[in-house]
């Protein structure tokens, strides 16, 4: 079946750019604008720190441009050509916004260098000195940060432009999966299926058990036409990371990835969150095997193999949610949250902010996205078909859209965005807020697929076991191991053998790895459990009355102007295990709830 048009879509189902710009003229004006400006911010090289004034003057400047001008151009240039990938104009228009972003950088590039060469006492010594320089406290703090391990103006150019020469990895690992993976195909009861990334989710969540299996098999097989460029590609990317971390004077690449180098980052997040949320998830496999041997039972007692591990344990098929009706379980589903937060997103979804469907030529990738700029707000790309997961990444997707809005009400435009290392929190919130009231308001065989979804779609243990894998890849390179495809496998095998302790490992399981996406940063997973076990032990302490709805909504106005592991203190501290062990907890109880029901 053809995907419709974007004509034939309703027009309260797809986002409106003009809440943005009012054209591309506009557009194009804002552009030459801002470009101009680049020249008052080159003007501050060699000044940035010689008094107070002229460092606030500059930092506003930042604020300005990066922020309000910039992110601006860039929210217009995404939503204009993420719903038309053959508009030229559009694609010429996204690449002037890379150009300029690109420039901007480079305009900025001497402040942090020249941070370091102040001092951080002297910077602190004008911070106190001079009014006005206390708003961009967090935002100094950040700078001064990256300024502890910055180098020189000279290396720091040098190193901007080999850059893309130390990402080169990630480009070939996404040239050889998009370009030189060919989709297998498989025979199902609808006709012959290609197996693409994007449909062997579906496929293998089939009934079918044959299915199920050849899907699996035969994907495998044509990755491991291609391991070993994949694991030159792969490693070769993690030996960046050691690289950029040795010459920075980092401890480690994982103390360099979370030193929060990049702005959006939120400031340092401390080592020992990172161990004491993945060790403590690893620790605590017990649920999340009791749920895999759930699964191995219903295989009737045939081998339990990694094909089976999405097979659908509820009778019958899973509901469809139209999307007006999604739109109002979600809404109640935040209740718990207080009516001024339902009431914040309802003024999301009714500002033409999201855009629905998937239509022809639209951007394939992720099932739900959300882009956000300052001033502007959020939008969120959607490809909502009406099934369960897609109503779990709708919800999810608000939750992040929620978070910066209340962030913009009460944070300086610099510090608005998300704390990334804890930025999941809320919007898997969201989700476990709505699969809990699904689980309430249906009965029977729907109840049971809202909850057995969930279980499936929440990364809790997938995304623990693939940042164990990184970090201990991390910590072999820079011992000076140069691991090839063999040894990849045998290290994922490892893993999953500890991991999914009930399933039957097959000749070729270690090869899992390469389904990793190689165009992301290496250290990502750790996003997705930090989020997972943050949010079941939040959703917990509201439950129970440890958190009140005005609470929350204080923590997600922390926007950046707090360190990322102190935006959900008191109540979720990651360098606790005690948060670890809450969230684990909250986890077995629903996969108690449901294998109680089955």
């Amino acid at each position: 079946m053809s995907l419709p048009t974007r004509d034939e879509v309703p027009a309260d189902e797809k986002w409106d750019p003009s809440l943005v710009f009012d054209s591309p003229d506009d557009w194009a004006s804002a552009a030459d604008a801002f470009e101009a400006r680049l020249d008052d911010l080159r003007a501050y090289e060699g000044r940035a720190a010689e008094d107070g004034e002229t460092l606030l003057e500059l930092l506003d400047l930042v604020e300005e441009l990066k922020v309000r001008r910039l992110g601006r151009l860039h929210l217009y240039a995404f939503l204009t050509s993420y719903v038309d990938t053959t508009d030229t104009a559009a694609r010429e228009r996204f690449a002037r916004y890379r150009d300029l972003a690109a420039e901007m950088a480079s305009a900025m590039g001497s402040l942090v260098p020249e941070l370091r060469e102040a001092g951080r006492e002297h910077v602190e010594e004008l911070r106190a000195s001079t009014p006005g320089l206390d708003r961009h406290g967090a935002h100094l703090d950040r700078l001064l940060s990256s300024a502890d391990h910055a180098l020189s103006r000279e290396t720091e150019s040098v190193l901007a432009e080999l850059d893309p020469a130390l990402e080169s990895g990630s480009d070939v690992g996404r040239s050889i999966v998009d370009g030189d993976v060919a989709p297998p195909t498989v025979e199902t009861t609808d006709g012959e299926r290609r197996v693409t990334p994007a449909a062997k989710s579906a496929l293998l969540r089939a009934r079918d058990r044959e299915v199920r299996r050849v899907t699996h098999e035969r994907f495998r097989e044509e990755l491991r036409r291609h391991r070993h460029g994949m694991a030159s590609a792969y490693v070769g990317r993690i030996r960046a990371d050691c690289r950029r971390a040795d010459v920075r004077d980092y401890d480690s690449a994982l103390a360099r990835r979370l030193a929060g180098r990049d702005a959006s980052l939120g400031g340092t997040y401390p080592t020992d969150a990172y161990e004491t949320v993945i060790e403590g998830i690893a620790d605590r496999l017990g649920p999340h095997h009791d749920l895999l041997e759930a699964r191995r039972e219903a295989t009737d007692g045939d081998q339990f193999r990694e094909w089976d591990l999405l097979a659908p344990l509820p009778p019958g098929e899973a509901p469809e949610v139209p999307y007006d009706r999604a739109r109002e379980l979600i809404l109640d589903s935040l209740s718990p949250l207080g009516e001024a937060y339902v009431d914040r997103v309802a003024g999301i979804l009714d500002e033409r902010r999201v855009d629905v469907r998937e239509t022809a030529n639209k951007r394939r990738g992720p099932k739900a996205i959300q882009n956000t700029a300052v001033a502007e707000g959020p939008f969120l790309a959607l490809n909502y078909d009406g099934s369960l997961r897609a109503l779990l990444l709708f919800t999810h997707e608000l939750g992040h859209a929620a978070n910066r809005e209340l962030a913009a009400d009460e944070q300086w435009p610099i510090d608005q965005g998300v704390p990334e290392h804890t930025g999941e929190v809320a919007s898997f919130a969201h989700e476990t807020l709505l699969v809990d009231h699904l689980a309430e308001v249906w009965s029977g065989a729907e109840a049971l697929h809202a909850r057995s979804v969930f279980l499936d779609k929440l990364p809790l243990y997938r995304a623990a076991r693939g940042a164990t894998f990184v970090h201990e890849l991390h910590d072999a390179v820079a011992d000076g191991a140069d691991p090839g495809p063999d040894a990849l496998d045998e290290r994922h095998r490892d893993l999953l053998s500890e991991f999914k302790a009930p399933v039957e490992l097959g000749e070729h399981a270690g090869a899992g790895w390469q389904e990793i996406d190689l165009a992301r940063e290496p250290y990502h997973a750790y996003l997705y459990a930090t989020g997972s076990v943050g949010a079941l032990a939040l959703v917990r302490a509201l439950r129970e009355g440890d958190l009140a709805p005005e609470q929350y909504r204080e923590m997600l106005a922390r926007g950046r102007s707090v360190r990322s592991n102190e935006a959900f203190r008191p109540t979720l501290d990651f360098t606790d295990e005690a948060t670890v062990e809450r969230g684990i907890d909250a986890y077995a109880d629903r996969v108690d709830a449901l294998l109680d029901a089955l």
